[in-house]
């Protein structure tokens, strides 16, 4: 997957997203709903107001209406910040979390993680071991996220391995009564004292379908062009 990481001094100048890009924003929450919907509107070349919201089975937003499946998104905020996610070609989710004292951890991580996490937060240090069940909080949550089946798959039920032989901090699931092979999950960079990961599928698909969603994603591109006021982002982003 080609990532491509944005900010909020970049909402004026948005470009396309193509098949085999996750658009990833991190800024500050100032209105995540508002900006979920203007993000929104640009890339499907439509004004935000024709746009309908709502919850899947387990809860995760999606489009209803004309524009159902037409793009996957997932948006998470901690803090003062807000961390949106896009793809046109895979389930995605993400989460950010503020990093801060928890009291009680090793419980928590019992409870939570798989023997093998908690494992290795045991034998880190404490000032790693903070970062570390931040870090495994989140990708947990995005890759739930991105199934869109809320606690249904207990978190425990699974192991977030690094991926081997990878520079990237890409990590896969393993240890799981399920095959999630083709699942990815990333962390992202994040401002100071937060951590922030991804989740994403990893979706083989023949050259007919790449040429269709390669000339969706240009339809989207020329239709977001043509519509003036179809991203007023102006308004939120710094002067």
């Amino acid at each position: 997957m080609d990532i491509k990481l944005f900010s909020q001094e970049q909402l004026c100048s948005a470009e396309p997203i193509l098949p085999g890009q996750l658009h990833i924003w991190i800024m500050p929450n100032s209105g995540g709903h508002t900006i979920l919907h203007q993000l929104l509107g640009f890339y499907l070349g439509c004004s935000p107001d024709d746009l309908l919201l709502k919850k899947g089975p387990h809860g995760k937003p999606e489009l209803s209406g004309k524009y159902a499946g037409k793009i996957h998104f997932n948006l998470s905020h901690s803090g003062d910040q807000l961390a949106l996610i896009f793809s046109v070609d895979s389930p995605v989710g993400i989460d950010i979390e503020k990093i801060h004292p928890v009291k009680k951890r090793a419980r928590i991580a019992e409870r939570f993680f798989h023997p093998e996490e908690t494992r290795l937060l045991r034998e880190a240090s404490s000032a790693d071991s903070e970062i570390l069940f931040f870090r495994y909080w989140t990708m947990k949550e995005a890759f739930v996220k991105a199934l869109g089946t809320g606690l249904s798959i207990p978190l425990n039920d699974f192991f977030i391995s690094p991926e081997p032989y990878d520079t990237l901090p890409i990590y896969r699931i393993t240890k799981s009564r399920k095959d999630y092979s083709s699942w990815r999950i990333q962390t992202i960079p994040a401002p100071a004292c937060y951590q922030c990961s991804i989740a994403y599928e990893i979706i083989q698909t023949g050259m007919k379908s790449h040429i269709r969603a390669l000339l969706r994603a240009l339809l989207m591109s020329l239709q977001s062009q043509k519509s003036p006021g179809s991203f007023p982002l102006e308004q939120t982003a710094p002067a």
